[in-house]
């Protein structure tokens, strides 16, 4: 299948209180993060991320230090996104 060699963007939750944190799957800069959505596209991925990032209130962003990033997915975090 050709979409197999396809890199693929997630989008990545980062940040917020110890008890969210339960669900997250990866590290990014040091700080735990959660996967929300994947995307072939880098530009599309970039785009929901700024988005996302714009509905945070300003407590979140600055006492919970949440934001939303986009990074590249690894074999296995692809494979984990097609058979959860």
């Amino acid at each position: 299948m050709e979409d197999d060699n396809r890199i693929m963007y997630g989008v990545y939750r980062v940040g917020g209180s110890i008890g969210e944190q339960s669900g997250y799957t990866k590290r990014i800069n040091g700080r735990a993060a959660k996967l929300l959505d994947t995307y072939y596209m880098k530009p599309n991925a970039k785009l929901r991320a700024k988005k996302l990032r714009q509905r945070l209130s300003p407590g979140e962003k600055g006492y919970y230090k949440m934001s939303y990033v986009v990074s590249e997915l690894n074999k296995q975090e692809i494979a984990d996104t097609r058979f959860p």
